[in-house]
């Protein structure tokens, strides 16, 4: 009966972890008072966001580059990190790793019942996210990238299907996931990002994602130390990729956390270190393309963990593993 219903829980998780952000985003285009602005909605259950931008240069164009462009890219777009002209607002929800620490936290009944096999399902999905949520503002400038279509009348026009940032991201929130326990913590994050995404739809479809960010992370509560932050992620989907590699169709992930201030005599030189690397398995069934994303990872973290038998956070820091499973379809 324990094991039936340890499998029904890992079902049901597998099933809320299918990741909808190919067909089901959002991304609309038009202008406010003669500036060019846009919405994007992007829903998933490791993270869901929807952000919003504005062209502070009226009557101002935001070019488009081929995708095969990205050093163009990089060339338009770094020049001008000090002359930003568009702000971009974006709200971010981890909705596994909110509901992980929101019933351990307050609902431990219901967090137990994920049990199995000396670890808690819930807690190994939702694991990795420092936070259940973020506000953020950028301040930077964008670059569209388009593919080339081919059309009737006017022959091959340049089709806009991604977009990128370079900039400055000024994040903040009021809650913190320490050890899996959500806390009160009013949190300051600054960060240098080049971030982008592009989808091609049409016949055999492909996806890349890229972010590259380094900054800073105050915190007011002392259970979470001030931090230099570092992190890549790339994410790469082609549907007419055959053969293995280990870059293409895949998606890789890395974060590190460096003190700003440490115990004299420490030996540590990371406070938070992430990897995680998932293959992905692109299939077409019944005329939709999906992609079966098999992964996981490691997190080491030099911490304050939570006794839960006591019911509160140990006095003395120390060093432990929490391995990551992360299973999804994206469609």
């Amino acid at each position: 009966m324990y094991i039936f219903r340890a499998l029904i829980f890992s079902t049901v998780i597998c099933l809320m972890s299918m990741e909808v952000s190919y067909c089901q985003s959002l991304n609309v285009h038009g202008s406010v008072a003669g500036c060019e602005s846009g919405v994007t909605l992007s829903p998933g259950v490791y993270k869901s966001y929807g952000s919003a931008f504005i062209n502070l240069r009226r009557l101002d164009s935001t070019p488009i580059f081929r995708v095969e462009e990205e050093s163009a890219v990089y060339r338009w777009l770094m020049p001008r990190l000090l002359s930003p002209r568009h702000l971009v607002f974006q709200a971010t929800l981890y909705p596994l790793a909110y509901a992980s620490s929101q019933l351990e936290s307050f609902h431990r009944k219901t967090f137990d019942r994920f049990n199995f096999l000396d670890m808690n399902l819930l807690r190994t999905l939702g694991m990795g996210p420092e936070e259940p949520y973020a506000i953020s503002f950028l301040f930077g400038n964008m670059a569209l990238l388009g593919f080339r279509q081919k059309e009737e009348v006017s022959g091959v026009r340049l089709r806009q299907a991604g977009t990128m940032f370079a900039g400055l991201l000024l994040s903040g929130g009021h809650w913190h996931i320490h050890d899996n326990i959500r806390v009160d913590d009013l949190w300051y994050h600054g960060e240098l990002i080049v971030t982008g995404n592009f989808k091609y739809a049409t016949a055999a479809p492909q996806k890349i994602e890229w972010d590259f960010r380094l900054g800073t992370k105050i915190h007011r509560n002392d259970l979470a130390p001030d931090v230099l932050t570092f992190s890549l992620f790339r994410s790469h989907t082609d549907w007419n990729q055959h053969g293995f590699s280990l870059i293409r169709n895949a998606r890789l992930e890395y974060e590190a956390h460096f003190p700003l201030s440490d115990k004299p005599g420490s030996r540590h030189f990371t406070s938070r270190q992430m990897f995680t690397y998932a293959k992905k398995v692109p299939l077409v069934l019944l005329g939709r393309y999906i992609a079966l994303r098999l992964g996981g990872g490691v997190m080491w973290e030099r911490t304050r963990l939570f006794d839960r038998d006591e019911w509160q956070f140990e006095v003395e820091e120390s060093e432990h593993f929490t391995w990551l499973v992360q299973p999804s379809i994206e469609f």
